[in-house]
């Protein structure tokens, strides 16, 4: 009964004790909100941090493959994408394009870290779409610009760019 109790108070205090996340400047990390298990993980929209160095600049990475088969690589089922930011334009290159249509994953909220002034407009571009204005908040007292692509419904496996702009 003893063990129980104690194990009871070990999560209560890891459950509420925050855990910082270090991210060092010029790199872009994908997250995805958290489920029961990866089966409902992975159908939540793919979010991207974006933290800039003094110079603007990130670069980041994706693998991606279906979470179950074996040989993805061999058998060039999997997805290879690129993310980059250079003045102020989120860019994404495919390098490979391997995935099952059920394994693709949508574009969600990305939130861009050390952006030192606040934006008018933030505009999504997709070749073969129009293009689509993203809503946007920028926070100054932590120097973020956040904005929400899920309402575009774009599948990462297609590239894109996203621009934040004054008026």
């Amino acid at each position: 009964m003893y063990l129980y109790y104690l194990l009871i108070i070990i999560i209560n205090f890891f459950s509420s004790t925050k855990i910082n996340l270090h991210v060092r400047a010029g790199h872009i990390l994908p997250w995805q909100k958290p489920e029961s298990n990866t089966h409902y993980s992975r159908l939540n929209p793919l979010g991207l941090i974006v933290a800039l160095n003094d110079e603007g600049v990130a670069h980041g990475s994706l693998f991606w493959d279906d979470g179950e088969g074996i040989n993805t690589v061999q058998n060039g089922r999997y997805l290879l994408t690129t993310f980059s930011v250079f003045d102020r334009i989120l860019t994404s290159e495919v390098s490979v394009n391997g995935l099952a249509e059920a394994d693709r994953l949508t574009l969600g909220v990305v939130r861009v870290w050390g952006v030192t002034e606040e934006f008018s407009q933030v505009t999504m571009k997709v070749a073969g779409k129009p293009d689509a204005i993203l809503k946007h908040i920028y926070n100054p007292e932590i120097q973020e610009l956040e904005f929400d692509a899920t309402p575009q419904s774009h599948t990462i496996e297609t590239s894109f760019t996203i621009t934040w702009t004054k008026a």
